[in-house]
C-alpha cells in the first residue's frame, strides 16, 4: 500500500492532487476526502484503480457524515467532528 500511495499521491494528476483534502489509511482501509465536482468522482475512482490493478477501490459518496472503521466523521461548517461508531 505504501508503494501505491507514493505513486498515486506523487502523480500530481490535476483531478486528484488539487482536490484531496486528506488521505488516511489504516492497514488496507483508506479514507480520502476529495473535494471536487461530483461528475468527476467516477473519474477519480477509475484513476486510483488504474494505478495497481490488483487493488480495487470502492467509493462511498455520502452527505454530511460517514462511518469509517470505528468512527463517525461529520462535517460541521468547515471542521470535522469525530465520534465513536459501533455496529448494532
Amino acid at each position: 500500500m505504501s508503494l501505491f500511495e507514493n505513486k498515486l499521491l506523487s502523480s500530481h494528476h490535476p483531478r486528484l492532487s488539487h482536490h484531496v483534502t486528506y488521505w488516511h489509511r489504516y492497514v488496507d482501509d483508506v479514507q480520502c476526502l476529495w473535494e471536487g465536482s461530483l461528475p468527476f468522482a467516477d473519474d477519480v475512482r477509475d484513476l486510483i484503480n488504474s494505478c495497481f490493478p490488483s487493488i480495487e477501490f470502492i467509493m462511498k459518496i455520502d452527505g454530511l457524515s460517514i462511518n469509517f472503521l470505528e468512527f463517525t466523521i461529520r462535517i460541521a461548517n468547515v471542521d470535522h467532528t469525530f465520534s465513536t461508531y459501533r455496529k448494532a
